[in-house]
This record gives C-alpha cells, structure tokens and sequence, in this order.
C-alpha cells in the first residue's frame, strides 16, 4: 500500500468518527453531515460548511427539541449555552482497517429464495459490495481472510493454516474490486472452526496495524453459524474456544473484534462480539439484503468512534471551567444523549455510563467508561464534546 495514496484518500474521509477540529464559542457552526454545532446567532439561525458539505438548522438555545431533524434531513441544532467561554469539538473520521474474516464453510451454500436461488453467501456479497464501493467507506482499508474452505473431514484447528491473507490491505474505493472478485471466486465448502480464524486474524491485524501504523484496526468477522467441525476428527471447534480466542486477543492487544451473524439463530455471536470488545454481535436477516448492508454500515460508524482521545484546545487564552463540560453522542435518530462526568476509572463502577478526564485540574485526554463506550459504539453515530459551557442535551442515568 502506497503511504501517498492512503494519506490522499484519508485526507478526503467523510465526518463519521473522530479526530476533533475545535470551533471557538462565537465562531461560525460547524455542519457534520447533520450535526451542527456553534453558537445562536441573534435571530437563532446557525450555518455552516462542514468537510462533507453545507448546511443550515434553527435553533432556539436551549429550549429547542434535539430529537429528530429539520426539514432539509439534517440533524436539528445543537447549541452552545448563553454566555459560552469554552469551545466546541466535532467530531472527523479517524482512520480505520478492517480485516474481514470471511465464513466460507458449506452452509453458506444454503439457499434463501427459491424464486431466484439466491444463497446466504450471495446476499453478503451483494451488501458486501455496496459497503466497499460506498462513498462513506472512502479510505477505509480493507483486508480479506478466509475460513471454512478446508475440504470436509480435513478442517485444521491450527491458527498458522489461516495465516495467509486471501487479499491483502489497500484502501477504498479502488480495492473494492480485488475484495469483491476474490469472494465470487469461493465457493463454500468445508467446516467452521472460528476460534483458529479469529486466533490467526489477530496476528495478521497485529502485524498490519505495525507495518502500516494503523492505530485503529478491528477485526470484522463474518459469519453464519456457530463453530463447529463435526466431520473431522481431531478438530473439535467450540463456541467457548472461540470467545476465549476474541477475549485473549481483545486484552492482550486491545483489537477489537466486530461480529456480523447471517442466517437463522445466531444469538450466541453476541458472546464472541462481548468478549472482543464491541458489546454485541450484529445480526441480519437473510431474506433482507438491506438489512446485511446496515449492519455493515453500524459495523463501520461503530468501529471509527474512539473511547479516549486528545483533547485539541482552542486558541482562546480565557481559562476554562472544565466543570462546565459535555462529553455526548447523537445517534441515527438524531437524538442526543450525554454522559455524566466521573473523577476516574475506579468510580466507573459506581457510575456506570460516565466519562472522566486524565488530570482533573490540567486535562488531556478524555476516557469513556466500559459502559460508556459500549452504549456509544452500538448506538452513537458521532461522538463530541465541549470544554467549559455545558451543552443542552439529556445526561444518560
């Protein structure tokens, strides 16, 4: 992968996650494909140019209703308190890797219309190929790994026989077609022995996340059903051994691993997805491609949303109340929700969905609690948060 050309295509990423621009208190909104955020102009109108487009919404301070959108399909307004001293930070697309770990075991073969004789496999790849070719998924690096695809009564349970990348990483949306080229040419075939593919996924993700200095790369794992490889017998794998290959992975690496489940009964992904970080699996209904291709799309938002970051400070030389501070999210509804701020990780226990700052008197970074980061990365699409002036937004209990 050219470093040129990944650094082009980031340059040109849409506002989905973040890596925060700070807007001073009396600046301009800022419009966040549907966030706004600024101050209330005199006659309450806020406008903007944001890095996805323009925008425009009516705000009212802080009696106007934040749920829902204006007419125009944006966000409604979010406003700063009268009176405002601090700044307000939005939220821009962080750069994300994914490494897709693609089920190819035989019943991905199952068929899922008798009209057209559309299998499951072939409804993920048609959501598959709308998420790699859309225009949210610019810079987004991709790489691609098998399982499953061992003969039947040959399954290996040995993680170094999933080592080997089908197609390596490159960067949408020119490597769509290499991904999308290499799946129609596999055929689904053997038995599923998750815990090995995820085992060999982290080393592979590890590996790339150093050579390409990738600070967020998440593993994607795509699947239909549980482990299991009942036709070969020394290879015997479990739903238990899988969720310990995604805990271990997740606490000795802090990668991530997503989970998307297709096909009938997979509620117990959502313990392989719990164990690698990310709260639940998400899971599709086949005879619904639209519905694969949104959980790809939640799996994306969900995975560039950080759960600590640096805090950019204005250039304003006023001293900040950082007791008058906001850390919240607006999810696809467009409904805003805070969280409460906590003196440190100990008292996340207590507290449940709080935040907290590094050094309470100098801060530098802000961290969201488990609980916290959880509620956002399944519900949030956008992830912000102001420095001393409280924001009108419902604190989470």
């Amino acid at each position: 992968m050219q470093s040129l050309s990944r650094g082009l295509a980031r340059a040109l990423l849409p506002v989905l996650g973040i890596s925060f621009a700070a807007v001073a208190c009396g600046s301009d909104a800022e419009d966040d494909g549907g966030l706004i955020v600024g101050n209330n102009d005199d006659d309450g109108l806020q406008s903007g140019t944001g890095s996805s487009g323009t925008g425009s919404g009516s705000g009212s301070g802080v009696d106007q209703d934040l749920d829902g959108r204006e007419p125009n399909g944006q966000c409604r307004a979010l406003s700063l308190a009268e009176g405002c001293s601090g700044s307000v930070f939005e939220g821009e697309a962080a750069a994300l890797d994914l490494l897709l770990v693609f089920d190819e075991s035989g019943s991905m073969s199952t068929k899922v219309d008798e009209g057209t004789g559309a299998t499951r496999i072939d409804i993920v790849r048609g959501a598959l190929d709308s998420f790699l070719r859309a225009e949210e998924s610019a810079g987004i690096g991709i790489g691609l790994s098998y399982f499953g695809h061992m003969p039947l009564k040959e399954t290996s349970c040995d993680p170094k026989d999933y080592r080997n990348l089908a197609v390596p990483f490159g960067v949408l949306p020119d490597h769509a077609e290499e991904v999308i080229s290499a799946l129609e040419a596999q055929q689904p075939t053997g038995e599923t022995p998750t815990g090995a593919a995820i085992r060999a996924a982290c080393d592979l993700a590890v590996e790339h996340r150093k050579e390409a200095k990738s600070a967020f790369t998440s593993i994607l794992l795509v699947t239909d059903g549980e482990p299991k490889a009942p036709a070969t017998p020394d290879c015997s794998p479990t739903l238990k051994d899988a969720i310990q290959a995604a805990q271990t992975c997740y606490e000795e690496t802090g990668l991530l691993t997503y989970v998307l489940g297709v096909g009938p009964s997979l509620t117990n992904l959502n313990k392989i997805a719990e164990a690698g970080g990310t709260g639940s699996a998400y899971l599709a209904d086949l005879d619904n491609q639209d519905q694969v291709l949104d959980a790809f799309r939640r799996i994306r938002i969900s995975a560039q949303i950080p759960c600590d970051f640096e805090i950019v400070r204005s250039t304003t030389s006023e001293p900040l109340n950082y007791d008058d501070s906001t850390v919240a999210y607006v999810d696809t509804a467009c409904t805003y929700s805070g969280f409460a701020r906590v003196e440190d990780v100990d008292a996340c226990a207590k507290g449940g969905l709080g935040y907290f700052f590094d050094n309470p008197d100098d801060p530098k970074r802000i961290e969201l609690c488990p609980e916290a980061c959880s509620e956002v990365r399944s519900r949030g699409q956008q992830l912000f948060y102001s420095l001393g002036c409280p924001l009108d937004v419902d604190i989470i209990k």
